[in-house]
């Protein structure tokens, strides 16, 4: 038996246990829930077509908000004039956008989803 070639051979087999071990022990990242990041995307493109159309009607931006979001729970705020649609819980999450009006004053709208 060659004394060279065991040699050789048992470092090889060293090493690849090594690497084997190494990338048994990585910890390869989780892929990211991107649930939050549709539900404010969501939120936002309501809240930009209802700041385009400038129509706040109540209860057409209930419909809106219902057809969006079926089947959750939130709120909308005008100018400080909440409407809750649903019940409420603790966990909130909220977009808010800002205007100005017809006579050039600083008005808000938000909306809440409860999760």
């Amino acid at each position: 038996m060659n004394r060279t070639g065991f040699h050789f051979t048992f470092e090889a087999t060293i090493t690849l246990l090594f690497v084997l071990s190494f990338i048994a022990v990585l910890h390869f990242p989780q892929p990211y829930n991107m649930d939050s990041l549709f539900l404010k995307q969501k939120q936002h493109d309501l809240l930009s077509v209802w700041l385009i159309s400038r129509n706040f009607n109540i209860e057409e931006m209930e419909n809106d908000f219902r057809f969006v979001f079926p089947a959750t729970d939130g709120f909308i705020e005008i100018n400080g004039k909440k409407k809750e649609i649903g019940k409420q819980t603790t966990e909130i999450r909220i977009e808010n956008a800002a205007y100005l009006d017809e006579s050039m004053e600083l008005r808000t709208v938000s909306i809440g989803i409860y999760r």
